[in-house]
């Protein structure tokens, strides 16, 4: 089981945060190698600012596609046109703080 299942089965046990959690969906597509990776974890924040989990997940995997190897790297992602990069669901403002 990996962690975000055991900290939601641990915190489950407490009545009141179960019927909290009961309601959020948790991402379970974590990464351990990219825990620590700090531009990727800005990258996936800007990406899924103000809309839903579901689709902030769609729009942020839907980003990740456009790279072969599934990692926006840096330069990559300022090389990229924005008319891509809006292709993946990120609005022009998103597009301008990603590049």
């Amino acid at each position: 089981m990996d962690i975000l299942r055991q900290a939601r089965s641990h915190l489950s046990q407490d009545l009141q945060l179960k019927a909290l959690i009961d309601r959020v969906e948790l991402d379970y597509q974590w990464r351990p190698e990219q825990q620590g990776d700090v531009y990727f974890r800005l990258l996936r924040a800007i990406s899924g600012q103000q809309v839903s989990v579901k689709a902030a997940e769609a729009i942020h995997q839907r980003f990740l596609n456009l790279f072969e190897d599934q990692y926006p790297h840096a330069q990559q992602v300022l090389e990229m046109d924005a008319a891509t990069l809006r292709s993946a669901g990120l609005s022009r403002q998103k597009v301008a703080y990603v590049q």
